[in-house]
């Protein structure tokens, strides 16, 4: 790949960085995927958060990433869990950053950088970006009638539902709603025997509450006897609310309050001003979870990419060669990456 001109890379260190980190957070629209202390939330112990600043002569771009160690001398670096970016200020092509990224991850000699696109981003057709997924994106800028009308019929016939039973929701900050949280996000986990990266504690609810302190909210749906029925992290950016995570208790199916929920959510947004709520997509392609999230917009549907960078490919084939994996040239478009740190 030919040297890209006049682009610089400068990396911030979340611990001795975070004020320069932060002017830039706010410059790209307060994203909170783009915040250090939403890497933080992250990193293990051995890790370091860290964010690259891409500036080119129409631009920059923030990218935050964690970077880790894979044995004594070798690291790697993988976006934060979510939609990680490249942050673009205006002009900045997102296929330079991606270049300039390449080009650092070689100079470096990391093993490889596995990256959690932002939705909507504007890339051109790369071997290492793939569609890892589809997302929902409910588009706030329509008048709210069209909003409404957009909604499947099954959704407005759930939201009157939800509302005939007496359900309503409210609007709280994080941390004076762990608890209650907690226990609907727990259950709603087990009964889907959800994978272990999914059970949050609270500690890192606490975590993820004060590191992002005016930046979420949590939503919670409540029977007429104020008994907890359906909750949500939203997280907030200048532009969009993001679902984060939430549950449902099983026994409070037939009153339908998440659908409530996310209604009275997508009122919030609108009422904001924010321009798109986004609802993520299943944990398999078109399962059933994915078309929930889909009835709330049925063309609001976007591809979630991934960019699997590979910095020093001869240690990268060296380690996965070790981990019993297939060859390096048989790694391209796996369901995994890096390969090496499967089991």
């Amino acid at each position: 790949m030919a040297e890209i001109p006049m682009v610089t890379v400068e990396v911030l260190d979340a611990e001795t960085d975070e004020k320069r980190w932060l002017e830039l957070w706010e410059e790209c629209g307060r994203e909170p995927f783009a915040h250090p202390g939403y890497g933080r939330l992250f990193a293990q112990p051995d890790d370091r958060t860290i964010a690259l600043v891409v500036d080119g002569p129409d631009g920059s771009a923030l990218l935050p990433l964690i970077l880790r160690t894979v044995q004594d001398g070798v690291h790697d670096a993988i976006s934060p869990y979510g939609y990680g970016g490249p942050f673009l200020s205006a002009g900045i092509d997102a296929d330079v950053v991606l270049d300039a990224v390449s080009q650092w991850a070689r100079r470096e000699r990391l093993c490889s950088v596995f990256l959690r696109l932002s939705l909507g981003l504007e890339v051109a057709a790369r071997p290492e970006v793939e569609q890892a997924s589809s997302n929902v994106v409910v588009d706030l800028r329509r008048p709210p009638d069209d909003v409404w009308r957009n909604y499947e019929h099954k959704v407005r016939k759930n939201v009157k539902k939800a509302l005939r039973a007496g359900c309503r929701v409210e609007r709280h900050d994080l941390r004076t709603d762990v608890d209650r949280f907690l226990e609907v996000y727990s259950a709603t986990m087990r009964r889907r025997d959800a994978p272990a990266r999914y059970h949050f504690d609270r500690d890192f609810i606490m975590r993820l509450a004060d590191e992002l302190a005016g930046f979420h909210s949590t939503f919670v749906t409540l029977d007429p006897r104020d008994r907890a029925l359906s909750v949500e992290i939203v997280l907030e950016s200048d532009r969009f609310l993001y679902s984060y995570l939430g549950g449902t208790l099983a026994e409070a199916f037939p009153m339908s309050p998440n659908d409530l929920l996310k209604h009275e959510i997508v009122r919030y947004g609108q009422d904001s001003g924010r321009s798109g709520f986004v609802l993520g997509g299943g944990y398999r392609s078109g399962d059933g979870i994915f078309r929930y999230k889909r009835s709330f917009d049925p063309g609001g549907v976007h591809p979630f990419h991934v960019a699997k960078i590979i910095g020093d490919r001869r240690r990268y084939a060296d380690l996965v060669a070790a981990h019993g994996r297939e060859p390096l040239s048989d790694q391209q478009g796996t369901s995994f990456f890096p390969a090496y740190r499967t089991a």
